[in-house]
């Protein structure tokens, strides 16, 4: 059964890519680009065919994929070729793979939803030892903020509390209706892996009614609010607040997905993709956003470079683009090598210590 477990983490790591490159594909062929090869993973082909002109094939390292398309490089080339179609074509072929990730974490939140409570940012029972429930907050409160950051769900308290950490918090709350700002509230602490102390959610929340337009709404509020902690992740990379420990490559998403699922294996095989499911929602809206951000080889790098030669009034020299992409896919490389490396150091610290 274990095996079965990582077996499935892998083929939902997996699937978030391919829906990203199907995600190009599908508005590159709607727009006449032609396509050049769609492949999953990475390395030598072990299996290919050919249809409609495009080239599919399997690769031997089952991680990842692409969608080559012909002229994307910015290359001379046939009215068929990316670099030849409008502009505004152009940026929704590269705006899809993003998009097809969101909708991807959407399916998933839906699934998730379904299964599991809905849970709001209402204070439905404190845990034993609880210190906001001595420093401020009461049973049946409804958290709007935590030190300004706007709360919409269950979820979002954690991250608050991560984002902004601090001794005292200030909270906004509804009471009976009435918005009332509670500060110096403070919350349970324990030990991270930092052997800092870091302030944790001491207190369980309400599940909302299920139905219909219930499930929608709180799997749509889910999206919006994992795309506006990437951002804010992001943000807090670039600035220091988190460091590259504080990020999972591939080989530490799929041992996380494992471990959680696992965990949920305890109560049934279906509680394990649950909590597999869970975790790729969040994993697949970091990756559509990711891939927007304005950074060369990215999608949004690839924006950015459009709207560049619309500024600048005509196409740039040929190789160009090839070139500002290839320096930024190393850059990216040499990332993935140091979040890899953390990642397989974090796995085998945690096994030894077994």
């Amino acid at each position: 059964m274990n095996f079965v477990v990582y077996v499935w983490a892998f083929f939902l790591f997996n699937l978030v890519i391919v829906i990203h490159e199907l995600g190009h594909f599908l508005t590159a062929r709607a727009f006449g680009v032609n396509v050049i090869e769609f492949a999953i993973g990475m390395g030598p082909k072990f299996l290919k065919i050919s249809k409609g002109g495009t080239l599919f094939s399997l690769r031997c390292i089952p991680i990842g994929g692409f969608c080559a398309m012909e002229g994307e490089e910015g290359k001379a080339g046939t009215a068929s070729s990316f670099n030849s179609k409008e502009l505004w074509k152009r940026v929704i072929v590269l705006v899809a793979g993003g998009f097809m990730n969101l909708v991807l974490g959407f399916v998933f939140a839906v699934i998730v939803s379904c299964a599991r409570p809905i849970a709001e940012p209402t204070v439905a029972q404190f845990d034993s030892g609880s210190v906001s429930s001595e420093t401020g907050l009461r049973v049946g409160d409804e958290i709007r903020s935590i030190n300004g950051y706007r709360v919409y769900l269950g979820r979002d308290l954690s991250f608050a509390l991560r984002l902004n950490e601090s001794e005292e918090y200030t909270v906004e709350i509804m009471r009976d209706g009435i918005p009332i700002t509670l500060k110096n509230v403070k919350f349970t602490t324990i030990s991270g892996s930092d052997a800092k102390q870091h302030a944790v959610i001491d207190f369980r929340v309400n599940a909302a009614k299920k139905n219909l337009v219930n499930v929608l709404n709180y799997s749509a509020l889910q999206i919006a609010s994992l795309i506006k902690m990437t951002l804010l992740s992001i943000y807090g990379l670039i600035t220091g607040k988190f460091t590259l420990k504080d990020m999972a490559g591939p080989v530490g998403m799929v041992a996380q997905v494992g471990e959680l699922a696992m965990s949920g294996l305890k109560e049934g095989f279906n509680e394990a993709l649950i909590s597999m499911l869970l975790y790729m929602q969040m994993f697949t809206v970091s990756i559509g956003m990711f891939n927007l951000l304005p950074f060369p080889a990215l999608d949004g790098g690839r924006i950015v470079f459009l709207a560049a030669e619309k500024i600048y009034g005509k196409p740039f020299k040929e190789g160009v683009e090839e070139i500002y992409h290839t320096i930024g896919f190393a850059l990216l490389m040499l990332l993935m090598v140091a979040i890899t490396y953390n990642d397989v150091i974090r796995i085998a610290g945690a096994w030894f210590r077994r």
